[in-house]
Order: C-alpha cells, then structure tokens, then sequence
C-alpha cells in the first residue's frame, strides 16, 4: 500500500471575464516496455511486435478540475500505487487551461517494484 506523490506548477492561467482561472489537471500511469539500445535484436522485435499489436495497454487515469483567480499556483497529488504493476511505468501530467484552450504536459518514468 505504497503512494508517491506529484508536485507542478501552473503559469500564465488565463481568467475569464470574471477573472477567474479553469483548468483541468489530468495524469495517467501506464506500463512502460523499456527500449535498451544496446540490444538491437530486443530492441528491434519489441518494435515489430508493438506493431501488431492492440493498443490497450494497462493504465489508469484520473482527471479533475481547478478553478481560482490567480494567474500562476502549485499544487500536489497523492498517487495510490495499489494497482499499479511492478515494472517500469510511466506518468503523464497533462493540464489544459480551459479558458485559453491551451495545454501542456510532462512524463516521467519510474520503476516500481513491490
């Protein structure tokens, strides 16, 4: 029952004509297939095989909505790592400002053993 935590930091939010900030927090974990490019001939098979196959991979996501009335703000979250499969994983964060359209987003890769 392990957790890891998220910390970002949002700038430029755009306000409404309220002078209010929208935007949507979203991040998603999913199973990571490491490319080792000292083995090609793994590297390349995994290549040939990602081809052909479905893309439904194991991952969970979880949007959710922030409003407020500053133009820049930091936050955190709590990841539950309880379905998460040991291995390696990546998560995304993404944020969209729901008031410009605009959106952004950042990865990073963990390993995650049991």
């Amino acid at each position: 029952n392990q957790s890891a935590y998220a910390y970002y930091e949002l700038y430029n939010l755009s306000r409404d004509a309220f002078g209010q900030t929208r935007y949507r927090v979203t991040y998603t974990i999913s199973v990571e297939d490491p490319v080792r490019p000292f083995n090609l001939v793994r590297s390349s098979f995994s290549a040939i095989t990602k081809a052909f196959r479905r893309e439904d991979e194991t991952q969970v996501e979880v949007s959710f909505d922030q409003s407020g009335d500053q133009a820049t703000t930091s936050a955190y979250f709590e990841l539950s790592l309880e379905k998460v499969k040991p291995g390696f994983n990546r998560l995304t964060v993404r944020v969209e400002d729901l008031n410009s359209g605009q959106s952004a987003a950042k990865e990073i890769h963990f390993r995650y053993k049991k």
